[in-house]
């Protein structure tokens, strides 16, 4: 027992003085720390004091991102003194510097680089560079230094700079646009047009420009083309990079939209239209940039101007605008050009006519005149006044037909035709049309084919109106039909409509002429070459009747000696069918 007694106090001795030591170490360590401060604040003051009076403005500011040292330059030019700026975060100061300034605490970057501006007590802007970098680390903390400049001199000189380049630039693009209505308005043609707008864009608007039209077969072709060199515009003249599906598509989806495409070298249009498609190209696309313009005349298309820069620099937002501007006034330009030739083709058509009705309102006046004083001269002879007095008749019948198609015409125009309407029977009508047409036929030898169907659907209309269109399809089609032709009429119920088919083989009509075949004063024959008489105003008067009526009226041809084919869709009056009820 004493042994053990012995050995607890020599422990517990042992445990008295490892605590006397560790309370010495602890205050050696306290002095140390403290001696290690007051080194450091010593060091910073020392440290400090060089940037106090440099005409830079300087920060320190510490990890926690705190301004602990301010000089008398950023105090002015921060506008705030030296002890409001110390203690303060420094992002409370410049939003825009607390991710740069995390990035440097976190040893991400060593240095950065940032403008920044900020109101003055008057409220004017002032521009400040700020350069932040790492600097030595005491007792293992991070410290930063921020070193200011005032540059708002030189940035106000940067945008008189910028404003006096924007200014020229503008009064340049002005000149440009004005020198360009000059061009478009100096001619009414449009191929001169095209032709003086693609030599006028180079270079304002690229180093190359092309325009493209959409033809009727709706396809781009390439029109003109200009360039800065001739090498590249005989490449250009050469090409055949247009003709591609994909180049295509790219003219079509721009005019679908309407809006002016911009397609950039490194730009995802570009990898997306012609990197990955190079297959479809036998050559490369000799640019870095590129704006595909729209020329649309009242919502049709018309083609797109193309304009390509083969320097590395890229079409500006300016470029973009004046681009769009000039498309716009080629489209006013071409639609000038298009109205010009309607005017000039109306023009001619209104000669033309006159012409022809001059010939046609004569042609019976002639007879009328001649037996008038024939039988002024000889009345004793019955059978020669009664010949006199059915040429008289007939030539006055004539010119009075004539005139009603004339009157016809005016109505129409007026939107004044008068329809009697009521149900009636179009299938009759029709073969009494025929019926009344077969002997002029047969005086020519031409054969009529009508096979009466069962009966059929009545029409709400006007029957005498519906009689005319019934017999000036037939008149057409004897007079234009060959000695010897065949006319074949078929009148059928096809779904909701009445259909009225007369087709005959004779000479036929040019598929050019189709569309204009309803036209008001138009006839494919000129006045100095027609062989047939007649105003050419039935079907246009057709086409307004049926209609009238509701319905349409198309003529259908596969060429000149080929025959033609009259269609006539009227409304049929349906009986509603009715479901028996059931008990």
């Amino acid at each position: 027992m004493d042994g053990i007694d012995n050995n607890l106090h020599e422990v517990q001795r042992l445990q008295e003085q490892l605590n006397k030591a560790q309370a010495r170490i602890d205050e050696l360590t306290q002095r140390l720390e403290h001696y290690l401060a007051n080194i450091e604040t010593h060091f910073l003051t020392h440290f400090f004091s060089g940037f106090r009076d440099i005409s830079m403005g300087a920060l320190f500011v510490d990890s926690e991102q705190k301004i602990i040292f301010a000089n008398t330059a950023a105090s002015k030019m921060l506008v705030r003194p030296i002890e409001q700026l110390v203690g303060q975060v420094i992002g409370s100061l410049f939003s825009g510097l607390h991710t740069l300034i995390a990035e440097l605490i976190a040893g991400k970057s060593n240095k950065g680089h940032i403008e920044v501006s900020i109101k003055d007590e008057n409220l004017s802007t002032i521009w400040l560079a700020i350069w932040a970098s790492h600097i030595q680390e005491f007792a293992h903390e991070p410290y930063l230094l921020l070193v200011i400049e005032n540059i708002t001199e030189f940035k106000q000189a940067e945008e008189q700079t910028r404003r006096i380049l924007s200014e020229k630039s503008i009064r340049r693009r002005l000149a440009f646009l004005a020198e360009a209505s000059n061009v478009i308005s100096s001619s009414l043609d449009q191929s001169t047009i095209i032709d003086r707008l693609t030599r006028l864009s180079i270079p304002e608007l690229g180093s190359f420009c092309m325009f493209e039209l959409f033809s009727s077969e709706q396809v781009f072709e390439k029109v003109a083309c200009a360039s800065i060199s001739q090498a590249l515009e005989a490449q250009l003249a050469h090409s055949v990079f247009h003709k591609s599906f994909v180049w295509q598509q790219l003219l079509k989806s721009t005019l679908n939209t309407g809006y002016t495409c911009h397609i950039r070298n490194n730009g995802k249009l570009w990898e997306e239209t012609w990197n990955k498609h190079q297959h479809h190209f036998d050559e490369p696309l000799p640019a870095n940039s590129l704006l595909i313009a729209p020329i649309l005349i009242s919502n049709n298309y018309l083609g797109c101007i193309i304009f390509g820069k083969t320097a590395p620099e890229e079409h500006s937002e300016g470029d973009f605008i004046l681009a769009e501007e000039l498309s716009r006034r080629a489209a006013l330009a071409f639609d000038n050009a298009r109205l010009y030739q309607q005017a000039k083709e109306a023009n001619k058509l209104k000669d033309n006519f006159l012409a022809i009705v001059s010939h046609e309102l004569r042609s019976p006046l002639i007879p009328i005149l001649g037996w008038s004083q024939l039988l002024k001269s000889n009345l004793d002879s019955p059978k020669t006044l009664s010949k006199g007095l059915d040429v008289i008749e007939r030539n006055a019948r004539i010119q009075t037909q004539l005139i009603d198609d004339l009157l016809d015409v005016s109505r129409s125009v007026a939107g004044k035709l008068f329809l009697e309407t009521k149900p009636i029977s179009f299938q009759e009508i029709v073969s009494n049309v025929v019926e009344g047409h077969r002997l002029s036929a047969s005086a020519q030898d031409i054969s009529i084919h009508y096979m009466p169907s069962g009966k059929l659907p009545l029409v709400m209309g006007d029957s005498l109106r519906l009689q005319q269109v019934v017999s000036n399809l037939i008149s057409n089609a004897i007079k234009f039909s060959h000695h010897g032709g065949k006319i074949q009429i078929s009148l059928k119920l096809e779904g909701t409509n009445l259909v009225l088919k007369v087709i005959d083989n004779g000479i036929g009509i040019d598929p050019h002429f189709l569309a204009h075949l309803f036209e008001h004063f138009r006839q494919e024959e000129s006045a100095a070459t027609r062989k047939h008489d007649g105003l050419g105003l039935g079907l246009s008067i057709a086409q307004s009747l049926v209609e009238t009526h509701h319905g349409t009226i198309e003529a259908q041809s596969e060429g000149i000696g080929k025959g033609t084919t009259m269609v006539v869709r009227l409304p049929a009056i349906l009986q509603k069918k009715t479901t028996p009820i059931t008990t």
